[in-house]
């Protein structure tokens, strides 16, 4: 996720930069690409680590909150109330923003790695399963477990 929004960060910064319309849409087209796709891989992780009866709770209540700070970065970068910024310095604000959240998630993840994530990492692989839990071909395969 870091990484991702660090990208995120720098196509935002190269859209405001930029006065080429087409290498505008083709950040935009980059930026959502990679932006869904950051969103999809933490619902995952969310939903995986919480019982399915919480999902609605869980998933609402991060709604709500995401549409609460878009709110207020909305209203301050660009509402006449706050800022009021022409379109080129809000997309220097925003990539700001990414930026900022990818350093955090990357600070993060490498405080993680040093406390010894690196090992359980190495144990367990890239994906989490639980101990003693056979290992099942992935989702669509047409191989059947013996």
């Amino acid at each position: 996720m870091a990484i991702i929004s660090i990208l995120d960060a720098v196509m935002l910064y190269l859209m405001a930069t930029t006065d080429n319309i087409v290498i505008g849409y083709a950040g935009y087209i980059v930026f959502r690409a990679l932006y869904q796709m950051m969103i999809t891989v933490a619902s995952f992780e969310i939903a995986s680590n919480i019982s399915q009866n919480s999902y609605g709770l869980v998933f609402g209540f991060n709604t709500f909150l995401a549409l609460g700070f878009q709110t207020i970065l909305t209203t301050v970068v660009a509402d006449s109330v706050g800022l009021a910024l022409p379109p080129k310095q809000q997309f220097e604000v925003y990539s700001g923003f990414f930026l900022v959240t990818g350093l955090v998630f990357l600070v993060t993840g490498l405080v993680t790695l040093a406390r010894g994530g690196a090992a359980r990492l190495r144990e367990e692989g890239m994906w989490r399963r639980e101990r003693g839990q056979a290992e099942h071909p992935p989702v669509g395969a047409t191989e059947c477990p013996q």
